[in-house]
């Protein structure tokens, strides 16, 4: 998933956007069918299961996230939300650090939430704005 005319663009092998589909295929209905509480348990625990590295080929933090915006076209009701956490769960796979942060803001009148993922200190999935939100967590 490689557009030659984009200087910026990153390399993303299929293996890597498939996989990238199927957790966020899991994180979306994990959000639509489970209460928060066991999302977060569920998630936690996968995320300290998968810390113990890579098995496979390595990944870098641009490709995970290039891979999820990706994978997210093709995933019903995929939101910020979800976007950011099947990006928690593919770096902890490959053992990066990662943060998801969710934020508030009100604009006219009503209040509108955000998530993003931050990874080595950047800002890698979500970052519209996020100056604006009220961080929650």
């Amino acid at each position: 998933m490689h557009n030659p005319s984009d200087r910026h663009a990153v390399r993303v092998e299929l293996p890597l956007c498939l996989h990238a589909w199927l957790v966020g295929l899991w994180v979306r209905l994990a959000l639509w069918f489970l209460p928060p509480s066991s999302f977060m348990r569920m998630l936690e625990q996968e995320c300290r299961v998968r810390h113990a590295g890579p098995r496979g080929p390595v990944a870098t933090r641009e490709q995970l996230c290039a891979a999820v915006l990706f994978a997210a076209r093709f995933i019903p009701g995929s939101s910020c939300l979800t976007r950011a956490y099947t990006g928690r769960l593919l770096m902890a796979r490959y053992a990066i650090p990662a943060l998801v942060h969710v934020g508030v803001r009100k604009v006219e009148g009503r209040m509108e939430s955000h998530a993003w993922l931050e990874a080595d200190g950047h800002i890698c999935l979500g970052n519209i704005e996020i100056q604006s939100y009220t961080k929650l967590f």
